[in-house]
């Protein structure tokens, strides 16, 4: 099997289009061209946009996307008991915060058009990170205690928010937003409460 494996992101933020580099040590040696090595990740990566050469740390390697599979075909011989790092560059990171699934690395040979196993093993995947809301400001229209008030909500998300998204606003205790609906908007799309409490 695989052994000392491990992934390292250069980004965890979702949606970063970013490099992986998956370590590990060899068990048994694979020649050039016909040794493989195969990384399943989670199916809420994007891998649409990594080209064969977006592969580093094996002179002459080439990765192919297959499915939610990176597949890299060597180019230079790894011998047994070796520890190898692949960087693998263009891989879009999920669209919202996980932990993603476990990551399964397996080594092959091909053999008449054929491939199969040497060696393998599963470790756990990377967990994504929110982006910043920037430009935030608050306004209301009052601030006298027990006065019903409009209050305005500037600020810009780092991403997109899909259709039937939310923004997650959180008034302390002592607030009653049981009324509370959204009066206009700004910067396209239409809004609604969701859940009228103190949370809304």
């Amino acid at each position: 099997s695989l052994t000392n494996v491990s992934i390292t992101p250069g980004a965890t933020e979702v949606s970063d289009v970013t490099s992986y580099t998956f370590a590990f040590k060899t068990e048994n040696s694979l020649t050039a061209n016909d040794g493989k090595i195969e990384i399943a990740l989670d199916s809420d990566y994007d891998l649409t946009a990594i080209q064969s050469t977006d592969v580093s740390g094996n002179t002459g390697a080439t990765v192919a996307v297959s499915s939610n599979k990176l597949i890299v075909t060597l180019g230079t011989a790894v011998g047994s008991s070796t520890d190898v790092s692949l960087a693998i560059a263009n891989i879009k990171n999920p669209s919202y915060v996980k932990a993603t699934d476990d990551v399964t690395i397996t080594s092959k040979i091909e053999i008449d058009t054929v491939d199969y196993t040497k060696d393998t093993a599963i470790v756990s995947g990377a967990t994504t990170t929110s982006g910043d809301f920037t430009s935030i400001s608050l306004g209301a229209t009052s601030d006298v205690a027990g006065e019903t008030s409009t209050y305005t909500f500037d600020f810009t998300p780092a991403h997109d928010v899909a259709a039937g998204g939310y923004f997650y606003i959180v008034f302390a205790s002592g607030y009653d937003a049981s009324s509370a609906y959204v009066a206009g908007s700004t910067g396209g799309g239409t809004y609604a409460i969701a859940s009228a409490t103190e949370t809304l």
